[in-house]
């Protein structure tokens, strides 16, 4: 018998009156190697576009404003917070969350979609600087999304130098001391310094891990290289600037590149695919691959497969998707703890119901404060403590269950669940079709667990449906897939 966890475990469940996949292997596998685009039927915004508001937003909080209001915090707050509002700082978040969820139920490519938010979270751009209310977003869909249909050095570099990510890691503030600027700093008795953060976080954490054993030298190098790779004020486009670049010979990991001060686009590149394929990156990668589609604490018989693949493919990563939709398969029947949004959105497609909020409910006029419906999913995942854009440190969110299972975690979902199932006010039109299509129990059960009759005695404790549900929805089989 098949074991309906896998469709939690590789996707999002099987909706209801959804035909379950003949071949539920070669159904994951056909899932990989292009991206058919998000389903999300309203236009939105390109990653530029969003970059001008940003930085129009950004020097008006910094300067502009601040001048102006500069004897009244009161008064310079106000005039922020409906600057805010009319550049949509409280609206953008919140609809490329629904573009992302929305996407998640309504796709072809469910796997695809898992695939892009594990990714997401490698490369995560921490909550800083009002990023997740304007770049975040853009920056998983236009640089992470497309990238996967090819080979991780190219995401890879992507993802480095990519705006959001030079920011986040103050690559900006990095000068070489032997560059223009560097010595033109000396001359004013100042000490030009090297910002190591996004150099220590491209090796730790995107490529090769500590347990590599690169040294400090290898991580300075890496900087140097690095350096004049930047964001300029007032956060314009990415660009390098050569001044603030170190030339030279530069170690990494016992691979030496030469940069020229003019250009180190090639330098940085030829590094990133260096990394890409070394076998420290594979099993690393294999390790986190697992940990966040299979166990808590993988095993050398689920990441050699996936670590033999990426060494074979040069970090192909549809040829490395496979051969993990192949793993995952083989190891359907290991329990794995669902992370917060993951399970929400889960929830809502194995439950039939219309998650997220409708694309018609998100016209807005940006004259005021978006409404409670518009900001719903931003809520439930500020509850769920599980908002992908607005991780507090590098490394993004915790794959491992008992960073998750509190409590208070745990009671918290169940709420979102309640509150998620209800929809929004019943002045809403969108709430007419939410009641009670979602108390087909039986069929539920059946679609989307691997033990059906001990999940059904289980939910035979308690008469109500709405009882039924939230003993469903709390259970440890639909905390773990």
């Amino acid at each position: 018998m098949m074991n309906n966890n896998f469709y939690r475990k590789i996707g999002f469940g099987i909706r209801r009156q959804s035909q379950v996949p003949k071949d539920p292997l070669s159904w994951a596998l056909d899932q990989v190697d292009k991206d058919f685009g998000i389903k999300w039927p309203m236009p939105v915004p390109s990653a530029e576009s969003l970059r001008v508001k940003y930085s129009e937003f950004r020097v008006a909080g910094d300067k502009t404003l601040r001048d102006k209001h500069k004897d009244s915090r009161v008064a310079y707050e106000q005039a922020l917070q409906k600057l805010g509002w009319e550049l949509g700082s409280s609206y953008w978040e919140n609809l490329e969350l629904s573009a992302r969820h929305y996407s998640a139920i309504n796709s072809d490519q469910p796997f695809f979609e898992r695939l892009w938010w594990f990714w997401g979270n490698h490369f995560t751009v921490i909550d800083k600087d009002w990023l997740p209310q304007f770049l975040t977003g853009a920056y998983q869909r236009e640089v992470i999304r497309p990238k996967l249909e090819g080979n991780f050095a190219d995401l890879l570099f992507a993802a480095t130098t990519a705006l959001p990510m030079l920011h986040s890691l103050d690559n900006r503030f990095s000068v070489g001391p032997d560059s223009k600027f560097g010595r033109s700093l000396e001359k004013k008795g100042k000490t030009p310094t090297i910002n190591e953060n996004h150099a220590r976080e491209l090796l730790e954490l995107h490529t090769v891990s500590s347990e590599t054993g690169y040294s400090q030298d290898d991580i300075t190098h890496m900087a140097y290289i690095m350096t004049g790779w930047e964001n300029p004020w007032p956060f314009k486009p990415t660009k390098f600037n050569k001044d603030m670049h170190q030339p030279g010979k530069h170690s990494v990991l016992g691979k030496t590149y030469e940069s020229k001060s003019f250009n180190s686009k090639p330098t940085l590149e030829a590094a990133c695919q260096d990394l890409a394929v070394r076998p420290e990156t594979a099993k690393h990668l294999a390790f986190k691959l697992v940990r966040h589609f299979i166990s808590d604490n993988p095993t050398s018989q689920m990441t050699a497969p996936i670590e033999a693949a990426w060494i074979e493919s040069n970090g192909h990563l549809p040829t490395v998707h496979k051969k993990l939709a192949e793993v995952i398969y083989q190891f359907k029947d290991q329990p794995k703890f669902q992370q917060p949004e993951v399970w929400l959105v889960q929830v809502a497609n194995i439950l039939g119901i219309n998650w997220p909020m409708p694309a018609s409910m998100f016209q807005h006029d940006f004259k005021f404060e978006p409404s409670a419906e518009i900001k719903l999913i931003s809520f439930a995942l500020q509850e769920l403590g599980h908002s992908p854009y607005r991780a507090k440190q590098p490394n993004g969110f915790s794959d491992v269950s008992e960073d998750w299972i509190s409590p208070e975690l745990l009671i918290r979902r169940l709420a979102i669940s309640r509150r998620v199932i209800e929809g929004p006010a019943d002045k809403n039109p969108y709430k007419q079709n939410q009641r009670q299509r979602y108390f087909d129990i039986d069929s539920i059960v059946a679609l989307n667990f691997k033990n059906p009759e001990e999940v059904n005695a289980l939910l035979s404790k308690v008469e109500k449906p709405e009882h039924k549900l939230e003993l469903l929805l709390s259970s440890e089989e639909m905390l773990f897939a």
